[in-house]
C-alpha cells in the first residue's frame, strides 16, 4: 500500500517529508534557543572588550551614563592640537598637519582662519585685544592672527617647538617652548629671544603653562 502511495502522489509525500523534517529542525532549535545562557564580566578588561554606547567605564571597571555626544563642526584634519575660546565664545582650533587655525562660532559654524606655512598649530590662545596667537611647529614662531584672518609674525626663537601660550597679567605673552625647555615672556612684537628668555629649564620641554591672578 506504501509503494502505491508513493507511486502515485510522490510530489505531495516529499512535500509532507520536507515540512516533517523543517518542523523537527525548528522544534530542537527552539528548545535551544530558549535555553539559559549565563556568562560573567570580571573587571574593566571584560568591559573594554565590548562596545560601549551611552556608557563610559572607570578604571575600576564601574560602569556609569556617558556624556552625550554631538559633533558641532568636522575639520577634516588629522590631528587637533590645541583650542582656545574668546569672550564672543568663538571656538579656536588648531591643527595638523597642514597647519590650520579655525573658528567656530557659537552656533557651530565653522571657518578657515588662518593657514600657517608650518606643519602644525600646537598653541593657542586669545589676547586682551582680540587677536589670537598661534604657536607653530615643527619650525617654531608664533603668529599675531587678527579677526580677519591677517597674521603677523610675532615672535620668532631659534627653538623648534612651541607648546603653550598665556597670557601674563601684565598683558606680555609667555611662551614655552621645545626642545631645549625655555620660556619666555615677550612684551612687544618682533622682541629678540635673547631679551625676552624668562628662564631656560634644564628640561627638554616645557609643554604647558598657567597664569594666577593678581
Amino acid at each position: 500500500m506504501l509503494r502505491t502511495n508513493l507511486r502515485e502522489r510522490p510530489g505531495k509525500n516529499f512535500i509532507a517529508f520536507v515540512a516533517a523534517c523543517l518542523l523537527l529542525v525548528a522544534a530542537a532549535f527552539a528548545g535551544y534557543a530558549g535555553q539559559p545562557v549565563i556568562w560573567e564580566i570580571s573587571g574593566r578588561a571584560d568591559l573594554l572588550k565590548g562596545d560601549a554606547r551611552g556608557v563610559s567605564i572607570s578604571d575600576t571597571g564601574v560602569l556609569m551614563l556617558a556624556p552625550r555626544l554631538n559633533e558641532v563642526f568636522n575639520t577634516e584634519q588629522a590631528f587637533i592640537w590645541s583650542s582656545a575660546v574668546d569672550g564672543q565664545g568663538n571656538v579656536y582650533l588648531g591643527t595638523g598637519h597642514d597647519g590650520k587655525v579655525y573658528r567656530v562660532s557659537p552656533d557651530g559654524r565653522g571657518t578657515l582662519l588662518y593657514d600657517a606655512p608650518e606643519l602644525d598649530v600646537t598653541a593657542l590662545i586669545t589676547g586682551r585685544d582680540g587677536s589670537v596667537y598661534a604657536g607653530t611647529s615643527p619650525d617654531g614662531k608664533v603668529y599675531r592672527i587678527a579677526a580677519d584672518g591677517h597674521a603677523e609674525v610675532f615672535f620668532d626663537p631659534a627653538d623648534k617647538y612651541i607648546w603653550s601660550l598665556a597670557v601674563l597679567n601684565d598683558g606680555s605673552l609667555a611662551v614655552a617652548t621645545g626642545d631645549n625647555g625655555k620660556l619666555y615672556r615677550v612684551r612687544t612684537a618682533g622682541a629678540k629671544p635673547e631679551s625676552s628668555l624668562l628662564i631656560a629649564t634644564n628640561q627638554t620641554h616645557v609643554m604647558s603653562l598657567a597664569v594666577t591672578e593678581q
